[in-house]
């Protein structure tokens, strides 16, 4: 479940920016990218109800100290249906703007999810406007790297 704070829910441009996310997360259909099953809203308390992964972060998961990381093969065990996931939403015109490995699930079986929180997710549309409107899309903006907003 995610629940949007009664402080964001509060600002109408917030709130409208947050059901339209939710309903492009609620479109996309990916084994690697987590379910979200409904848009909510009960008591003034606006949520999405979400596919529950059990399991760990990627970020738990990684070995850490002098010799950190995966061997090659493990790597690629995680590393190629994570990129075929976002590829997948890549083709729909939406990207992460927050992948890191506490954004990664890793269920008990070892397959991959990527969490996608709606505060996380954009379209390549949005950066457009974002970049023709300075004012309201500064903020945003100035935390994007370069390479994020091509499309082709």
């Amino acid at each position: 479940m995610k629940i949007l704070p009664k402080k964001m829910a509060s600002d109408p441009e917030r709130l409208e920016r947050f059901q339209r996310e939710a309903k492009v997360l609620a479109a996309l259909d990916h084994p690697a990218i987590v379910g979200v099953f409904s848009i909510e809203e009960a008591d003034n308390v606006h949520f999405l109800t979400m596919q529950l992964i059990e399991g760990n972060t990627l970020e738990r998961l990684i070995p850490q100290g002098p010799q950190g990381g995966f061997p090659l093969e493990r790597f690629f065990e995680f590393a190629l249906p994570l990129t075929d996931g976002l590829a997948s939403t890549h083709e729909r015109g939406v990207i992460h703007r927050d992948l890191k490995p506490g954004n990664i699930m890793v269920t008990e079986n070892g397959r991959i999810k990527v969490a996608s929180a709606v505060e996380a997710l954009t379209r390549f549309s949005a950066i457009a406007s974002m970049v023709a409107d300075p004012v309201r899309g500064y903020s945003r903006l100035s935390y994007f790297a370069v390479y994020r907003a091509v499309t082709d």
